[in-house]
């Protein structure tokens, strides 16, 4: 069983990944903020991280270059999933080393599964 971490502000978007990925057979752990992902990936290693870009205390891009400049955590999986749907945006996730980029708002629920499935 794979342990996903879900970082989202959005409550209803982080109880609606979560339901899918409680579904698809994942334990799922959740922060809200960046530091609060950080912590969680520092001390319970999940498997995958999906995480939003806009986060409340730090930009996604930054708490994943925090993560890749850890050891430790260096080679965590992360999927951006953000409203940010541009190419600078894109270009942005690549250069900081995010898995993988999808965009919200979620449309297509198998396109989730199978990029998470993907990455793992």
């Amino acid at each position: 069983m794979s342990i996903v971490l879900i970082v989202e502000e959005n409550e209803g978007v982080r109880e609606y990944v979560k339901d899918h990925a409680l579904d698809w057979g994942h334990t799922v752990l959740e922060a809200g903020t960046g530091a609060g992902a950080i912590v969680a990936i520092r001390e319970l290693q999940p498997d995958l991280v999906v995480m939003d870009v806009e986060l409340p205390d730090m930009c996604g891009f930054d708490a994943v270059n925090l993560i890749r400049s850890d050891e430790s955590t260096a080679n965590t999986k992360v999927i951006a999933l953000t409203a940010l749907d541009s190419e600078e945006g894109r270009s942005k996730a690549k250069e900081a080393q995010f898995a993988h980029y999808l965009t919200k708002p979620i449309i297509d629920i198998d396109s989730l599964r199978d990029t998470m499935h993907a990455h793992l």
